[in-house]
């Protein structure tokens, strides 16, 4: 993995043998979107409708002077159904899209995995940009796991598609309801288990209670933390045959929490 600090930028790269992707991680990260738009090609923005209503007038001054179509799609897991993936598809296809066209998610965890899971399967793959727009999202945006929910359980369908950027914008976050702060931090937590006891007690220490983390004091660093964490292990294991299974920490029973209480993931993850 290759960390480059330009000034108050964070960008990240992978470091596959081939088709890498970028991770930045900055305030206004939205205006790097454009150099990764195609030309003569079709973008289609998919955005979680919530965060367009809280924020359609920002993400337009950074897009309007493209050629962007814009879907809203369903807040939350509510996204990540068969029915709704099947209307999408077809929505999608009675677009003309091609194998060159590429879809931008905008929103949390459950609006990149479910267009990350349509950029996989539509025309047997096309390209995704992440833009994640929570703090859960440093984590699931990151690592090509990508997917919708089954009856039965959560993210049982899906595949590995990698993303040809992740832009991670901490304006977004300003409009965070409390409990996308605390779900997220589940996240953030889990990363600082895996790597340390000194760092998982100094995070304890930084955001004693939900006062402080609600205030998100210098979160820039602690996502840093995790998306470090997060690439060491799936660049070394992306289909997870081995080391990778530690992300799992905490899923595994806290999946079908969440799927039968219906209480946020990091929340489920962290009990």
């Amino acid at each position: 993995m290759e960390l480059k600090l330009l000034g108050d930028e964070m960008i990240f790269e992978t470091t596959y043998t081939n088709n890498n992707y970028p991770i930045i991680l900055k305030q206004n990260a939205l205006a790097e979107l454009n150099q990764y738009l195609k030309a003569d090609e079709q973008n289609i923005v998919l955005i979680d409708q919530d965060v367009y209503r809280f924020h359609k007038e920002y993400i337009k001054s950074h897009l309007q002077d493209q050629d962007i179509k814009f879907l809203t799609v369903m807040s939350g897991e509510a996204c990540k159904q068969m029915s709704y993936f099947e209307s999408l598809s077809e929505k999608l296809l009675s677009m003309n899209i091609t194998r060159q066209s590429q879809l931008i998610a905008i929103g949390g965890g459950a609006t990149g995995d479910f267009v990350g899971f349509l950029a996989a399967t539509l025309l047997r793959g096309i390209d995704f940009i992440q833009v994640p727009t929570t703090l859960l999202a440093h984590d699931s945006a990151i690592g090509g796991k990508v997917g919708i929910n089954a009856s039965v359980g959560k993210n049982l369908i899906g595949a590995f598609h990698r993303p040809r950027a992740v832009i991670y914008d901490i304006n977004f976050l300003e409009t965070l309801p409390h409990i996308e702060i605390r779900s997220g931090y589940g996240e953030i937590f889990k990363h600082a288990i895996l790597n340390s006891e000194a760092d998982t007690l100094h995070l304890m220490d930084v955001y004693p209670s939900i006062k402080e983390l609600a205030q998100l004091k210098n979160i820039e660093d602690y996502l840093k933390m995790g998306i470090e964490t997060k690439l060491k292990i799936v660049i070394e294991d992306e289909f997870e045959g081995g080391v990778r299974k530690h992300l799992n920490l905490g899923h595994t029973f806290g999946h079908g929490l969440e799927y039968l209480t219906k209480i946020a993931h990091g929340e489920a993850v962290m009990i």
